[in-house]
């Protein structure tokens, strides 16, 4: 992830900041759940299907909350836009993670984009509440946890007219010695942490939410182009006391932690190499659990070119090499494709990869 940069011959962006503070959850109307919500926009000219798709699920308690959206529309003029988005919410782990793309004609503009509808809550999130126990220490000692916020991943918008913002924020309170912190990241990858004063036989109520938002914007005018836009992004929490001899409960999974109460990445789609390539490239892929996975290659267009992978992975890694062929046995022309990872247990990864000749 980087600062938004307009690029002035390729119409490419990633990341604009921005931070999105919330005020206190109201944890007494829900004291844990997940939630995902999220919008797919594709709208043009004389369309044959409907242009916005709205999706997501209302407060529940057991992860993953998985929501995935796709909005496919085109117009007898040729033009045709399409999206597919996946919005994942689990107790400490929260993401998004999707692509699409566009080709408008001459005289007919349309738009691309992924957001939240107005009133709409987070793109992912979790309530969950803490308690602070000990075998060792009286109830009422004075004890010390850390709370730590970490976000990953990136975007892209290949458009004239491009807008992107990522942020994550994560919230705690009590009535204890500190009622109230909040933390927040947004744009660049990375972490911060936060100490939080407690005591032993405290609850702590805390959430965490993700905002993606992605526009493209240029494609509005009458001159006949392509636009598409992507995300991998990921916001992950967690809690570590700093005290010996506490522990920290979770209310969402009755777990022990001693290390931080987090969920599992269901998958996680490490960097091919090389990257730019030719003629191959080794695309790993780390399992938290075992699963159905499909590895799929697609062009800047959205076009699906290659099925590399469809089948059960252990958990564990594992490795796939791309030869940069298509379905079809041919070698592919130079250029950017994007790989996409999708589990059945909610994992979903992306990264685009240059085939140079």
């Amino acid at each position: 992830m980087c600062s938004a940069r307009h690029h002035p011959r390729f119409g490419l962006v990633t990341f604009l900041a921005s931070f999105l503070l919330l005020a206190a959850p109201a944890f007494a109307q829900t004291p844990f759940g997940l939630k995902t919500h999220m919008r797919l926009v594709n709208s043009m000219s004389d369309q044959t299907s409907p242009g916005e798709w709205r999706g997501g699920d209302g407060w529940a308690t057991a992860g993953p909350l998985v929501t995935h959206g796709v909005n496919n529309i085109s117009n007898p003029l040729g033009m045709y836009s399409n999206s597919d988005f996946t919005s994942t919410a689990n107790y400490g782990l929260l993401s998004l993670s999707g692509y699409g793309s566009a080709q408008n004609a001459v005289n007919n503009g349309l738009f691309l984009w992924v957001d939240e509808w107005i009133g709409a809550e987070p793109r992912a999130q979790y309530r969950d509440r803490l308690y602070v126990t000990s075998a060792t220490l009286p109830a009422g000692t004075p004890v010390v946890v850390r709370f730590d916020l970490t976000l990953t991943g990136s975007t892209t918008i290949v458009d004239t007219n491009p807008s992107a913002s990522v942020s994550a924020h994560f919230s705690a309170t009590h009535s204890g010695p500190t009622p109230y912190v909040e933390m927040s990241l947004a744009a660049t990858p990375g972490a911060t942490s936060v100490l939080f004063d407690t005591a032993v036989g405290d609850s702590i109520d805390v959430g965490g939410q993700i905002y993606v938002y992605l526009y493209a914007y240029g494609m509005m005018g009458g001159t006949p182009m392509s636009g598409s836009i992507a995300a991998n992004v990921t916001a992950q929490t967690g809690v570590v006391p700093q005290t010996a001899g506490v522990t920290i409960r979770a209310a969402s999974s009755r777990s022990v932690a001693g290390v931080p109460v987090v969920a599992p990445r269901a998958l996680v789609f490490e960097a091919a190499r090389p990257n730019p390539f030719n003629p191959s490239t080794v695309l790993p892929l780390v399992m938290a659990s075992a699963s159905q996975v499909e590895l799929n290659l697609f062009d800047v267009q959205g076009r699906l070119v290659r099925r590399l992978y469809e089948g059960w992975l252990d958990q564990g890694r594992h490795e796939f090499t791309w030869d940069g062929r298509g379905d079809d046995g041919q070698v592919l022309a130079s250029g950017n494709y994007l790989a996409r990872a999708v589990t059945a247990n909610g994992g979903a990864g992306m990264q685009r990869l240059l085939l140079v000749k």
